[in-house]
């Protein structure tokens, strides 16, 4: 997972993303605060929470539903509760639920495109960012 938002997808390196833990249909990845992610008054930039955010969305698609589909944002709305003064934490389980309306909704139809809602905190615990992420799901050979 560190390899996938790290290297496939270099913005996460150059932000500092860091994946602490991750297991069936759970992920935890944090970025620190630095002056790479700030903006003009000091507090991390929109777009920066937003890209930790949406590969964030990438990463609990990737330990929650089979391999056989890789998914694709195509759409989302965003929302930013408060200002962010430190750095961000996403800590995330998929409900089982959530997986089987995703699986399914793909076997019925392969242009199925769920939305599916995150967010994250700071450091504190205080939710930074939100959003409701649309994705399409590119289906590999195989099951």
């Amino acid at each position: 997972m560190q390899t996938a938002l790290t290297q496939l997808v270099p913005l996460g390196a150059h932000m500092g993303m860091q994946v602490e833990g991750a297991g069936p249909r759970w992920v935890r990845v944090t970025m620190p605060f630095s002056r790479e992610i700030c903006n003009h008054v000091g507090n991390v930039y929109a777009g920066a929470s937003y890209s930790f955010l949406e590969l964030c969305g990438g990463a609990i698609m990737g330990v929650s539903l089979p391999m056989r589909w890789i998914p694709v944002i195509i759409g989302g709305r965003v929302e930013y509760p408060k200002a962010a003064k430190t750095g961000l934490v996403f800590d995330h389980e998929m409900a089982e639920a959530d997986v089987t309306r995703i699986v399914t909704g793909l076997e019925a139809n392969p242009r199925f495109a769920p939305e599916y809602e995150i967010e994250a905190t700071d450091e504190a615990g205080v939710v930074v960012v939100r959003a409701a992420f649309t994705y399409r799901y590119l289906e590999m050979g195989g099951s």
